[in-house]
């Protein structure tokens, strides 16, 4: 930037006073000598140069002070941020940023009107001093647009962990503009959501950091010369970002037709286009959903999720929120069903039902691969509504973990495609790429699974086979464990008074539960009499169990001979109950998979390795007692309470 001289105090005072003038008129003058334009508004904070890409000037949001009329803001209420005088690397103030690590905070340095950095695009920078209170603090950096009346303002981010390390000294940061996408988010209250859109880069209004929940110990950092340099980059000899996976076009062919019966339809979720006031949403890393052209068809598009699994990443597809989907009529017959294909990167993907009550978004999700292989060629899928447990999870604020929690099916509004995150070091700057079209909800379905025609056609007269009946010789084959939070304990004692005549001992299990906990008998490596580990004579599995509780959740956990482990939930009344569990109930558990598990994505009966009972109903505690349990053809009623047992002694 260039300097002028002034000869003596009465040009200098001359000089001031020309300048107020200008800056409190609409004043444009036009350079003799140069294309350029020098525009002076009214408390536009700066002066803005034009015609000239040489001539643009620094844009400061923060240089000893903010600019006129600007402002700082921090969210939420825990965090804060404040120009300070006691720490600063140029002249005396800098700006100090505190934020709640507990919660997804920020803190903005706002111009207080906006700014046109179309002209700064290719080869300006965003550059700014900064140092940690405590060195590696982890944050995005965002450069976000004024609101309109049809949206809230929208930010675009990168992570600053691209550009430095935090240390506790000072350093400059200089981001190239181009590094920022222009397809952004805005935080839309009534969805609940951050929903995509393209910034205005001619309406440039805050820089703000942001940090992720739980992602720091705690955040505090420091700022100082935050502005928008032109012609910091020469983008002949530099190396072009990334585009983001929000900007990437893909021209794809569809899957071959698979129109179905209007009638049969309860819900289109998505048929090349979304439905009206339907909207998708993403979160985890650079994860991105983008509606791509359909190579046959002008008027449809397919839906593309670029999932992140440096992150836990998720794309999800929600309904109009005024508009529940209740879905308890074709919880039996009916069936979710879609057309999919992968990309050329994989990776275990879930796909879950999530409901709209008051406080809680509760999710029960299945594994894509139990229902057929993702390839790069389109498949159809079909899932039974069945299969969808009745508990699921939600994630709790206050204990940072998710709940179990029984799910709403009469107000469905999210459906959502997840992925887990890569147990690496290492970033994959490749997406796990999913393709989807004609994605809806059916009545009934005539896809039957091979799974389920098998149990629709068994039939069996084995008679019922006793597995365990806790015995004393019993009590060195079952195991309890848990996780870091829980407690848990077991014993065999002698059936209370009231029980059942048929039973004389049962296990009791005691527990304390914050994460998870259970019981287990592991057959593969106790004398388990191996006849007794083939299951595939038998409908289901059936046992006693009591509890003092209104209600007692628990899952019932099996390892099948290939090491593959599925889960079933019940739930018990207050008093004894005759529980019958069928096995066509059980699905792959996605929680957990051991390492030497051979993954065919089915329940294979005839070599078990291992039962467990797990209690449910996290942030609970309590005591129940099983005994009883056998193997059965028996097809009644899944619970069957046989007597109020509240008043049990134990003998």
């Amino acid at each position: 930037m260039g300097k002028i001289h002034f000869s003596s105090k009465r040009n200098l005072l001359v000089s001031v006073t020309f300048f107020l003038f200008l800056h409190c008129s609409n004043v444009c003058l036009k350079s003799l000598t140069t294309s350029s334009e020098i525009k002076i508004q009214p408390g536009s904070g700066g002066i803005e140069i034009s015609g000239s890409a040489n001539a643009l000037s620094t844009v400061f949001f923060f240089n000893e002070k903010l600019a006129p009329g600007g402002f700082l803001y921090a969210y939420p209420s825990k965090s804060k941020i404040n120009d300070i005088d006691t720490d600063s690397k140029n002249g005396i103030l800098s700006v100090q940023m505190t934020l709640n690590a507990a919660d997804f905070s920020g803190g903005a340095i706002s111009l207080g009107n906006s700014v046109d950095l179309r002209p700064y695009r290719n080869n300006g920078a965003l550059k700014f001093w900064i140092k940690g209170k405590k060195g590696g603090e982890k944050a995005w950096v965002a450069l976000l647009d004024q609101s309109s009346s049809s949206r809230e303002k929208v930010a675009v981010k990168l992570p600053l962990s691209r550009y430095t390390k935090l240390t506790t000294e000072w350093q400059l940061v200089s981001i190239p503009l181009f590094h920022f996408s222009d397809k952004g988010v805005f935080w839309d209250a009534n969805k609940r959501a951050e929903i995509p859109c393209d910034i205005d880069w001619n309406r440039i209004a805050e820089v703000r950091l942001e940090i992720k929940k739980d992602e720091n110990q705690a955040f505090t950092v420091f700022l100082d010369d935050i502005c928008i340099e032109p012609n910091v980059f020469d983008t002949t000899t530099i190396q072009p970002e990334l585009l983001s996976w929000s900007e990437l076009i893909e021209s794809i062919y569809p899957p071959r037709s698979s129109l179905r019966d209007t009638d049969e339809i309860v819900l289109n979720i998505f048929d090349g286009r979304l439905e009206e006031n339907s909207f998708t949403y993403v979160y985890g890393g650079n994860t991105a959903c983008v509606l791509q052209k359909n190579a046959m068809y002008s008027d449809r598009k397919i839906l593309a999720c670029y999932l992140d699994d440096n992150d836990y990443s998720a794309v999800t597809i929600a309904t109009d929120n005024n508009k529940p989907v209740d879905l308890r009529d074709y919880r039996k017959t009916g069936g979710l069903v879609f057309w999919a294909k992968c990309g050329l990167k994989t990776a275990s993907i879930q796909i879950g039902f999530l409901d709209h009550q008051k406080d809680r978004k509760v999710q029960s999700r299945v594994l894509i691969e139990q229902y057929g292989e993702l390839t790069e060629v389109w498949k159809l899928f079909t899932i039974p509504l069945c299969h969808f447990c009745d508990i699921g999870l939600f994630w709790d604020e206050n204990l940072k973990q998710e709940i179990e929690s029984p799910i709403a099916w009469n107000s469905i509004h999210e459906l959502r495609f997840c992925c887990a995150k890569r147990n690496s070091e290492s970033k994959d700057t490749v997406p796990v790429t999913l393709y989807l079209d004609n994605i809806c909800i059916v009545k009934n379905l005539s896809d039957t699974s091979e799974f389920e025609k098998y149990w629709n056609n068994f039939q069996s007269t084995e008679p019922e086979l006793l597995l365990h009946d806790f015995q004393d010789s019993e009590k060195l084959s079952w195991f309890s464990s848990k996780g870091p939070k829980s407690e848990c304990s077991f014993e065999l004692i002698d059936a209370p008074e009231n029980a059942p005549e048929d039973i004389s001992k049962c296990m009791s299990f005691s527990y304390s539960l914050l994460d998870w906990c259970d019981i287990y008998c592991p057959y593969d490596s106790t004398d388990f009499d191996s006849l007794k580990r083939d299951w595939t004579k038998h409908w289901g599995i059936r046992f006693h169990l009591y509890t003092d509780k209104e209600f007692q959740g628990i899952t019932v956990q099996i390892a099948d001979s290939e090491n593959e482990h599925f889960v079933a939930n019940v739930g018990a009344l207050r008093g004894w109950n005759d529980i019958i569990l069928p096995f066509r109930e059980f699905t792959k558990f996605i929680h957990f998979q051991p390492e030497d598990a051979i993954h065919n994505n089915r329940l294979d009966l005839n070599g078990v390795r291992r039962i467990a009972f797990k209690a449910s109903g996290c942030n609970t505690s309590g005591k129940y007692m099983i005994s009883n349990v056998r193997l059965s053809n028996e097809r009644d009623s899944k619970t069957k309470l046989l007597s109020n047992g509240f008043e049990t002694r134990l003998k």
